[in-house]
C-alpha cells in the first residue's frame, strides 16, 4: 500500500473549517491542527543547537522544537548588571538623566547587547565583522561589547529584528557605579554631597586610552 503524501494531508488540513464556523462568522477559522500547522509556518528560527531548536512565533514568545516535539520554554531575559539588574524585554530601569549615557558623535563606547538562547560563535564573530568588539560576558546570554556610531546602528537593527540578538542597549554610566556612589542618585537624583570620596576606575583598554586617562586625571584634580 501507497504511504500518504505529507504535504498533501497538511494542505488538507489547512482547508478544514471548524464545525459550524461557516454558518457563524464570515471568515472561515482553520481547525486545531490547521492552526498548529500555521503557527509553525509563521513561527521563525532563531537558532540551532546539536539537539533542539530556538523559535520565535509572531506573539514573540520563544519556543524549543526537538525529536520529543515542541515546548514552551522559560525566559530568563534579565542582564545581571551589578547596578541595577533589568529584564530587557521589559525596559530599561530608571536611571537619573545626569548618568544617562550621551549618542552623540562618532566616537566608541561601551554598549550592551543580548542574545535569544546559550551563545555561539557565529555570533560574536558576526559582532566582529560589524565593527562591534566583545569585551565580557554578562549574565544572562549578555555581553559588553565596544563600538561606534555604526556598529551601534546595526546593533540597534539586529535587535529590532528580534532574530538571535534580541536587545541592544546604552551602557549608562549609572550601571557603573557601585552601591555606595549609586545610591544617592537612586533616591534624589542629586548625587552625592561634597565630602571628598575615593574611588577605582576602570577603563578598557582602546586605541584612544591615552587621552581618556589624561581627561580622568584633569577631572581628579578639580
Amino acid at each position: 500500500m501507497s504511504k500518504p503524501n505529507l504535504a498533501a494531508l497538511v494542505g488538507c488540513a489547512l482547508t478544514v473549517f471548524s464545525a459550524g464556523a461557516a454558518s457563524s462568522v464570515h471568515e472561515p477559522r482553520l481547525n486545531p491542527i490547521a492552526e498548529s500547522i500555521q503557527k509553525l509556518r509563521d513561527a521563525s528560527v532563531v537558532a540551532e543547537y546539536p539537539t533542539y531548536s530556538l523559535i520565535r512565533g509572531q506573539d514573540g514568545r520563544l519556543q524549543k522544537r526537538s525529536a520529543a516535539g515542541i515546548e514552551a520554554i522559560p525566559q530568563d531575559n534579565m542582564l545581571h548588571l551589578n547596578r541595577a539588574p533589568f529584564d530587557t524585554q521589559v525596559g530599561e530601569p530608571n536611571v537619573p538623566s545626569v548618568l544617562r549615557a550621551k549618542r552623540g558623535g562618532e566616537g566608541s563606547s561601551l554598549h550592551l547587547v543580548q542574545f535569544a538562547g546559550p551563545i555561539q560563535q557565529a555570533w560574536l564573530d558576526q559582532l566582529k565583522s560589524d565593527g562591534v568588539t566583545p569585551v565580557h560576558y554578562l549574565p544572562t546570554n549578555g555581553y559588553l561589547v565596544w563600538t561606534d556610531a555604526a556598529g551601534r546602528a546595526k546593533l540597534d537593527s539586529q535587535a529590532k529584528a528580534k532574530g538571535a540578538l534580541q536587545y541592544a542597549g546604552d551602557y549608562h554610566p549609572f550601571y557603573k557605579l557601585n552601591d555606595a556612589l549609586a545610591e544617592p542618585y537612586g533616591k534624589s537624583g542629586k548625587g552625592v554631597g561634597g565630602e571628598m570620596v575615593e574611588i577605582t576606575v576602570q577603563v578598557y583598554s582602546h586605541p584612544g586610552i591615552n587621552s581618556t586617562q589624561n581627561s580622568i586625571a584633569a577631572l581628579s584634580s578639580q
